[in-house]
């Protein structure tokens, strides 16, 4: 199901994706702001950087959707974030899009915790990573849920990035949390740092 939400999501910025052309001056929100579906908000704070010496923005777009009828009779409205990637020429000022991911609600919105780079394979060029987290409270269990998402870099970037599975499973921090029935799991891996020296650890140099 998700699979299609993500489908048309690609196909609707596919369409405006034909013509990005960012304004001489326009801030990178701005720009965002303006380039974005109209069904979408912008989640979080718009990042430019570069990715491998490739200028780039990273941004969260929020919207809300509803789950088939027979799936949900109640029509609840659910939030999902789409994690886009705006790649730029070597002038910053035509961009393309690769999407990133999609974050959804487990029992709370999703937090972006951190956003970097470091290496995750066998290459030289460094990888994307996102620490996301959601806060847990319910009846049996309460803490933090920690995911990590390691997200593969290509000279020519697809229109979705590849996510890996495997090493983002090695340095994933699972739920820092507490179970009514006296169960506690600490989460190894919480912060930057704590990644980087889990992929360290794994024989990847930074």
């Amino acid at each position: 199901m998700f699979r299609l939400f993500l489908f048309l999501f690609i196909c609707i910025i596919n369409v405006n994706a034909q013509k990005i052309s960012r304004y001489k001056g326009e801030s990178a929100e701005s720009f965002i702001v303006r380039i974005k579906p109209s069904s979408s908000i912008v989640y979080d704070k718009v990042i430019e950087t570069a990715w491998n010496n490739t200028s780039v923005l990273i941004a969260f777009l929020s919207e809300t959707y509803l789950l088939p009828l027979s799936d949900d009779p109640q029509q609840t409205a659910y939030t999902r974030v789409i994690a886009t990637l705006y790649v730029s020429d070597s002038y910053k000022k035509n961009y393309t899009v690769s999407i990133i991911d999609t974050l959804i609600e487990e029992e709370s919105p999703p937090k972006i915790e951190h956003i970097f780079f470091a290496n995750a394979d066998n290459d030289k060029e460094k990888e994307l990573i996102i620490l996301t987290t959601w806060d847990i409270n319910n009846p049996s269990v309460h803490g933090k849920l920690y995911s990590t998402s390691i997200y593969d870099y290509t000279h020519k970037l697809p229109k979705k990035l590849l996510f890996l599975n495997d090493i983002s499973s090695n340095v994933n921090g699972g739920c820092d949390c507490i179970w009514e029935i006296g169960r506690i799991h600490k989460s190894k891996f919480k912060s930057k740092a704590d990644i980087v020296n889990g992929l360290q650890s794994l024989g990847y140099t930074q």
